[in-house]
């Protein structure tokens, strides 16, 4: 019984989440041959966020992260991320592509106060015909992205592409629809 009142109490809480973390994407898509190789990533975090963060994995105080910091962040918090894909959903032609075993180059850095997490995602061995979706989004809804086109770049040849809100009734995302 006292679980049950527990729960009834706690229920109006629960369809009040809303995200803790907010990130704004930086994307650069380096493209050969009009296919998409490489998707280099950051995630720049709001300045409260990026306040904590910095205090927390910066051990030495310098404003600098080195490689020993930045695999600690890894360990401690991006790797836990593996059951959410960690927050990046990529779709090839339709096909779900899990970016964990094509996931490199991963470290963090500090700029204009944004703590920022950056990795690679390199697709140039996956075969590409006509659309890739490149998404980012937390299904728990802490964590909100947003993306604009003033912060997508490439490297090689401009590919058509829009950008979408991801439509759910839970959660908050966003999608790169990229045209080959």
């Amino acid at each position: 019984m006292k679980k049950i009142l527990l729960l009834i109490l706690l229920t109006p809480l629960i369809t009040f989440a809303h995200p803790h973390v907010y990130a704004d994407i930086d994307l650069n898509l380096k493209v050969q041959n009009n296919q998409l190789t490489e998707i280099e990533i950051s995630w720049n975090y709001d300045d409260m966020t990026s306040q904590i963060l910095l205090m927390d994995y910066d051990k030495n105080r310098d404003g600098k992260f080195s490689k020993k910091e930045s695999m600690f962040f890894k360990s401690q918090v991006f790797d836990t991320l593996k059951p959410y894909e960690y927050y990046t959903h990529v779709k090839i032609d339709g096909k779900k592509v899990p970016v964990d075993h094509i996931m490199n180059n991963f470290f963090l850095s500090f700029k204009n106060n944004k703590f920022i997490v950056n990795y690679r995602v390199i697709l140039k061995d996956i075969p590409q015909k006509k659309n890739i979706d490149i998404g980012f989004w937390d299904k728990e809804f802490y964590s909100s992205f947003d993306l604009s086109s003033k912060t997508i770049k490439f490297s090689g040849k401009k590919l058509k592409y829009s950008i979408e809100e991801v439509e759910d009734d839970i959660f908050m995302g966003v999608v790169l629809k990229v045209k080959l």
